[in-house]
C-alpha cells in the first residue's frame, strides 16, 4: 500500500516526535543515534554514536533544552555582548540537529560527501528509524561558512534565511550543553595521539560554564566556541520498523514542480 502526501512537514515527523515524547514522559533515557558517513580516503563507511539536539528552532518540549527562555536570553546576551535580544521564533520543521567539534573526522567527511544515514533504535518501544539524506556543517562565524546552504534550507523553516538567526541557534545549543560536554571543545583535536608530555588533567574530566565568570574562563569559552559547530540534517528518505508488531513503513521525498512530495509505502519487514 502506498500514498502520496503533500505537506510542509514530513509525515514521519510527528511519528518520530511521538516516540521521543513517550520516552520523555516515561523518563526513559533517549538513546543516541548512529551516524554513518563515508571516509573518502578509505572509501569505507565510518560510524559513530551522536546525540540528538533537537529540531532546528524547535519547541523546548520536543528538544532537550535545559534552560527556560529567560535564562537562555541571559546566556545569549552575555555571549553576544548585547543588552537585549529577541529569541528566534519557535518552528516546526524536519531539520534534525547534532553538535560536533569542527576538527572531528565526521566534519571533513561530510564536507567531502554530505550524504549520510542516521540509525535510531528505541528499545523501549521497539522502533527503529533509519533517516537518510544530506548533512551540512554550521561553524562559528569566524570560520568560512560559505558552504552552508542558508537559502536552500530557509523554506524548511517557513522563514527567510535573514529573519532566522542561525548563529543564535548555534549559541542556544551551546548554552544548553552540559558543562562536561562544553569542556571537550578546549581539548586537543579529537583523535590526536596523547603525548607522554601531555597533562591529561588539563583536558579530561573538566567542566566549562556556558558564560565566563572571569577573564580566563571567558577566553576558554571563546576558544571552545571556535571549535563548536552544528550539523544540520536534511532528510529525504526514512525507513521505520516496528519490531514489536512487525510493521515497516518507508517515506521518500520527491520535489515535483516545486512542491514537497512524500511517498509513503508499507513494506515487508
Amino acid at each position: 500500500m502506498s500514498s502520496i502526501i503533500q505537506n510542509k512537514i514530513a509525515p514521519w515527523n510527528s511519528i518520530l516526535k511521538s516516540v521521543i515524547m513517550k520516552y520523555k514522559m516515561e523518563s526513559f533515557r533517549i538513546p543516541p543515534m548512529q551516524l554513518s558517513t563515508i571516509n573518502h580516503i578509505t572509501q569505507r563507511p565510518a560510524n559513530r554514536n551522536v546525540i540528538f539536539r533537537g529540531f532546528v528552532g524547535g519547541y523546548k518540549e520536543q528538544n532537550f533544552d535545559l534552560l527556560d527562555d529567560e535564562k537562555l536570553q541571559e546566556c545569549l546576551k552575555d555571549l553576544i555582548q548585547t543588552s537585549s535580544i529577541m529569541l528566534n521564533s519557535k518552528l516546526e520543521n524536519d531539520l534534525l540537529v547534532i553538535s560536533t567539534d569542527i576538527r572531528s573526522n565526521k566534519v571533513s567527511q561530510l564536507k567531502e560527501n554530505p550524504g549520510c544515514e542516521l540509525c535510531w533504535w528505541f528499545p523501549e518501544t521497539g522502533d527503529q528509524f533509519r533517516l537518510s539524506g544530506n548533512a551540512y556543517i554550521l561553524p562559528s562565524p569566524s570560520i568560512n561558512n560559505n558552504d552552508f546552504p542558508f537559502l536552500m534550507l530557509s523554506p524548511y523553516l517557513n522563514s527567510s534565511s535573514i529573519s532566522f538567526d542561525w548563529e543564535q541557534e548555534r549559541l542556544k545549543i551551546w548554552c544548553n550543553l552540559l558543562p562536561e560536554i562544553r569542556s571537550s571543545f578546549i581539548r586537543p583535536p579529537p583523535g590526536q595521539p596523547i603525548k607522554n608530555t601531555d597533562n591529561n588533567n588539563n583536558y579530561l574530566g573538566k567542566k566549562l560554564n556556558a558564560i565566563g565568570k572571569d577573564k580566563n574562563e571567558k577566553e576558554l569559552i571563546k576558544n571552545a566556541l571556535e571549535n563548536f559547530a552544528l550539523v544540520i540534517f536534511k532528510i529525504d528518505f526514512v525507513d521505520r520498523v516496528q519490531l514489536n508488531t512487525e510493521k515497516r513503513t518507508t517515506w521518500e521525498f520527491r520535489e515535483k514542480e516545486g512542491n514537497n512530495e512524500w511517498t509513503e509505502v508499507d513494506v515487508y519487514p
